[in-house]
């Protein structure tokens, strides 16, 4: 289940970290005007979700495995607040840093690369960590693959200064989030009123929209 998670999820942060290099790519050339061609991408994905029939899954009786006796006893709204720091982390520094290098004196596209290299790492990061998180507990792994990108992160905004610094952020990435999909998927078996359709809502909507409310709280500091 883990594994599975980690596919899905990561579809998405493979399009948001090319998105930005794309993104800073088009404003270069076009302007900030150039970023309304982005409007297309989910038009088209609306068109193909039609096209290929794909249809929202629905609750079903499944087995139990040992592992997720284990997972069910934990609450559901413990792994919602637990998947917060991942979400505001995230997204706290996909907005400041770009900004940060822009205040240095980099390139425009030189803003997209932490970002790139950092959920990079992170793709390679949740595969590696979730077929661990498969045939163990999952939720030491959680805490370990997450503890290991701090000293990388310190270390990069250290040297943030110096343009190789960034390459930090690959091996950061692939500790840094590789709990996020571990937890979604401990959610499916998690103790709860709420389906697996609102609690699948809740951890991987919920928890972005509160990062993003956070990150609107940290603009005055």
């Amino acid at each position: 289940p883990a594994t599975g998670t980690a596919v899905f999820l990561n579809g998405g942060v493979l399009g948001f970290c090319s998105g930005g290099l794309l993104a800073a790519a088009v404003v270069s050339l076009l302007g900030l005007k150039g970023l309304l061609l982005f409007i297309l991408l989910p038009v088209a994905s609306i068109i193909l979700v039609k096209l290929l029939r794909i249809r929202l899954a629905v609750d079903r009786q499944q087995p139990i495995v040992d592992s997720a006796r284990v997972i069910s006893k934990i609450p559901f709204w413990l792994l919602f607040f637990m998947a917060v720091p991942f979400t505001t982390s995230a997204t706290v520094f996909s907005a400041l840093i770009p900004t940060r290098l822009n205040e240095l004196g980099f390139e425009l596209y030189f803003g997209a690369m932490p970002n790139l290299l950092w959920s990079i790492g992170a793709i390679a990061g949740a595969f590696f960590w979730s077929a661990i998180a498969d045939k163990r507990s999952p939720l030491p792994i959680v805490v370990l693959s997450s503890i290991l990108a701090v000293p990388l992160l310190i270390a990069y905004l250290i040297l943030i200064r110096s343009p190789f610094s960034i390459w930090l952020l690959l091996l950061g990435g692939f500790g840094g989030f590789a709990g996020f999909s571990v937890i979604v998927s401990m959610a499916r078996y998690s103790s709860g009123t709420a389906n697996l359709g609102r609690k699948m809502g809740y951890l991987v909507g919920g928890t972005w929209g509160l990062a993003a409310l956070i990150l609107m709280a940290l603009s005055p500091v």
